[in-house]
């Protein structure tokens, strides 16, 4: 028999939410991300139970979202016209570094981002202690947004 592992209503809507999931801002102030790495450390280890597991970075509503070129698609331009590649890298507890690939973009209510996603299978002790952070030029970044659980169509 399984555990409760999600909540769905119905209220003339349909929602559900997965209770195992992890879902956090992990920086709610502005940065400047460049070629050096900033890693940032969760107090909590970011549960990462898949099957979707995505970091977003915020970037200035100035900033365009995706390049004309296929070799700009998964960059960002700047108001002055450069496109910059932002990378995102995941350290598990054991020191196993994993890249999260670009997936595209997102634009909503609170803001245009670039996300990096992975989708493995289902695997809910896997943690990531960790996040590296880096560019192949400056970019302005808002925030940084984690969420790690089944979608549902939600994001």
């Amino acid at each position: 028999m399984r555990f409760l592992s999600g909540l769905c209503l119905t209220f003339g809507l349909v929602g559900c939410i997965d209770l195992r999931a992890d879902r956090r801002t992990l920086v709610d102030t502005a940065f400047v991300l460049g070629p050096t790495a900033r890693t940032l450390r969760p107090t909590r280890p970011l549960r990462a139970i898949g099957p979707f597991n995505e970091l977003c970075l915020y970037v200035p509503r100035a900033y365009r979202r995706r390049g004309d070129t296929p070799d700009n698609v998964y960059r960002v331009g700047r108001p002055d016209g450069k496109f910059v590649a932002p990378e995102v890298t995941m350290i598990a507890p054991d020191g196993q570094r994993q890249p999260f690939p670009a997936a595209g973009f997102l634009l909503g209510r609170d803001g245009q981002a670039i996300c990096f996603e992975t989708r493995p299978p289902r695997d809910l002790s896997r943690r990531y202690i960790a996040v590296e952070l880096r560019a192949d030029d400056t970019l302005q970044v808002l925030r940084v947004h984690w969420s790690a659980g089944d979608r549902y169509g939600s994001i």
